[in-house]
Order: C-alpha cells, then structure tokens, then sequence
C-alpha cells in the first residue's frame, strides 16, 4: 500500500513507486544472496520494499517450482506494514 491519489491526478512518477526501480532492487538482491527458506526470502523482500519511499505495506509472495518429487510448488505469503516488528 501506498498513497495513489496525487500519482492518480498529476499522471507523474515522482509521486508514486518507480516499480521498474524496485524491481530492478529486488533482481540485485537475488543475485547477492541464497535462502534456504522462502519465507527468509519474503522477509528480505519486503523489508527492501518497506525501506522505500512511500510503501506503507507489502504483500509478498514467494514460490518455487517443483521444491520436492511429487508437488507442484511451495509458497509462502507475508504481509508486513512499515514500523511494525516481526513477532
């Protein structure tokens, strides 16, 4: 979540969330690090988004093909607000 309203009127990227930036962030962090854990990942993830300007919370959600013989896919979702610790 993020404030939309003045990005909704002035049509400006200044005043809203570079998503091709960010995207950018999260790709450079991927290739720095390994996780054992997808919800080490998502945590990792969503602190980056959060150190941003003007995220106020993120919902991440992280999946790997084929983790184990026999499933599909592992996901793992987090929800994280900006200020708030991890329990």
């Amino acid at each position: 979540k993020c404030p939309l309203r003045r990005a909704g009127i002035s049509d400006c990227l200044e005043d809203t969330v570079d998503y091709a930036a960010l995207a950018g962030k999260i790709k450079a962090l991927a290739r720095k690090k390994t996780w054992r854990l997808l919800e080490a990942l998502a945590e990792d993830i969503a602190a980056l988004c959060l150190a941003g300007r003007g995220i106020r919370e993120v919902t991440v959600q992280a999946a790997k093909a084929r983790p184990v013989p026999g499933l599909a896919a592992a996901e793992a979702a987090i929800r994280r607000r900006r200020g708030r610790k991890i329990k």
